[in-house]
């Protein structure tokens, strides 16, 4: 068998999948310093208060109590102090440790892990693997950043790590550190999702506002209590979608008087793709909207990737500019989606409506 030569084992190294990359040059030191000089490729690295998630492989860092007999030491100076002259111990005690335990699932499978040293702490332990993984790497290009820690306020990583990402999520308000770990020559993101709902937010962080798509959460019951739409009337995404976020057929109308105002506030291609109520009537908010803003119903001449699933209305926003409405099947099962889109003028045909105003109701014919 011919041995690979130096180009061809960077080549290889480059395009194995992360978690096997790193348990093979895991065994080699010199493996391990060739690999830090060849870029690093993640679908998805994902952070949690008690997890590090690479691609399909969750590391867990969990801990558990074990009972384990008592030290000799222990033992005698317990015996010492609590027993006396003649007295028989008649069976060893036992002490409850915690221990940090390391298990690796992939979907619905769970391996059996191994435990650490005792007196390791999990965040420690944490920052360890990611070190392990991501630290003294020239380049590290990954399709999704995930940051859900809820508790801890910590995400532990090494010092000067830059990644180049393509989508970003992460729920936390503080982006000034954030900032700090991604590769300049990546920006803008092609997404960011966050759950922060103030408008002052999108004003002051770069970061977020440049993104090509922003997608709010409502984040579950907080939806219902916290009002998004002046966020949505403010951020300047190109495409900005929500879930979990239900709008009445007002504020979505509101959205349409907003590009009605400034038909230049975002250009041709732009779209919101957000959610409404379940009880709205799409038909009612269409002709609605349709009346209000002297709009029609219209045909696409090109079927976007969505296609609608109701009549689409279009209302001319200027001479070269035109903002359709429609609802469309969303990624989930009975969910209700609306999608706002800036389309140039002449790419619709409208429709031929019947506008005779009298007719007979069809009882009186028989």
């Amino acid at each position: 068998m011919t041995a690979l030569t130096y180009l061809s084992l960077r080549c290889v190294l480059e395009y194995l999948e992360a978690n096997r990359r790193l348990q093979i040059t895991a065994r080699s030191r010199v493996l391990s310093r060739i690999d830090k000089s060849v870029p690093f490729h993640i679908s998805l690295l994902r952070f949690t208060d008690d997890e590090v998630t690479v691609n399909d492989i969750t590391y867990s860092f969990g801990e558990r109590y074990l009972f384990v007999p008592e030290t000799p030491e222990n033992m005698r100076k317990k015996i010492k102090r609590l027993m006396d002259g003649g007295d028989i111990l008649l069976e060893d005690d036992d002490i409850l440790r915690r221990v940090i335990h390391i298990t690796y699932s992939t979907g619905n499978l769970r391996f059996n892990g191994r435990d650490l040293s005792d007196g390791v702490k999990k965040g420690v332990e944490i920052r360890q693997f990611a070190c392990h993984a991501l630290e003294g790497r020239k380049t590290i290009k990954m399709t999704y950043l995930r940051i859900d820690n809820t508790f801890e306020k910590e995400l532990r990583v090494p010092e000067n790590l830059k990644l180049y990402v393509q989508k970003v999520r992460s729920y936390g308000t503080n982006m000034i550190n954030l900032v700090n770990i991604l590769d300049p020559q990546c920006l803008p993101l092609e997404s960011f999702e966050t759950s922060v709902w103030f408008p002052s937010y999108y004003r002051e962080n770069q970061i977020v506002a440049n993104a090509k798509t922003l997608i709010l959460h409502g984040d579950g019951f907080a939806s219902q209590i916290i009002d998004w739409h002046p966020t949505l009337l403010t951020v300047s995404n190109q495409h900005v979608e929500t879930k979990d976020i239900r709008l009445r057929g007002a504020q979505i109308r509101e959205i349409v008087q907003k590009f009605m105002n400034n038909p230049d506030f975002k250009p041709i291609g732009s779209s919101y793709s957000v959610q409404y109520l379940y009880d709205l009537s799409i038909e009612k908010l269409l002709r609605k909207t349709k009346n209000r803003f002297n709009g029609v119903f219209v045909t696409l001449k090109e079927i976007p990737k969505c296609p609608p699933t109701s009549q689409v209305v279009c209302v001319p926003l200027n001479s070269d500019k035109d903002l359709i409405m429609y609802r469309y099947a969303g990624r989930e099962v009975n969910i209700h989606w609306i999608k706002l889109e800036l389309i140039e003028t002449g790419s619709c045909i409208p429709n031929v409506e019947d506008t005779s105003l009298f007719r007979i109701p069809w009882h009186y014919l028989l």
